[in-house]
């Protein structure tokens, strides 16, 4: 599953949440680290939503090694 998020975001097909939004604006986290966790990140874990719809807790580090979480939820129309 890392592999189609992975390239869900290197094409450009993933939205963020207005949650992720207000969250990465006041730690400080960019859209750029927010990708990079996707394209590099590993799953660490995985839960099925309210919706039935599989969600992924992935980790990774950004450039100077602080840790982030940050959460996949690919959905059937192709975008995550």
């Amino acid at each position: 599953m890392i592999k189609t998020i992975k390239k869900l975001v290197e094409i450009g097909r993933y939205r963020l949440t207005k949650h992720a939004r207000l969250s990465s604006r006041s730690r400080k986290i960019s859209v750029d680290d927010i990708e990079d966790v996707f394209k590099v990140g590993k799953i660490i874990d995985r839960h099925i939503d309210d919706f039935g719809y599989e969600c992924y807790l992935i980790y990774g580090e950004r450039f100077n090694g602080d840790p982030i979480h940050s959460a996949a939820k690919p959905q059937p129309n192709g975008t995550t």
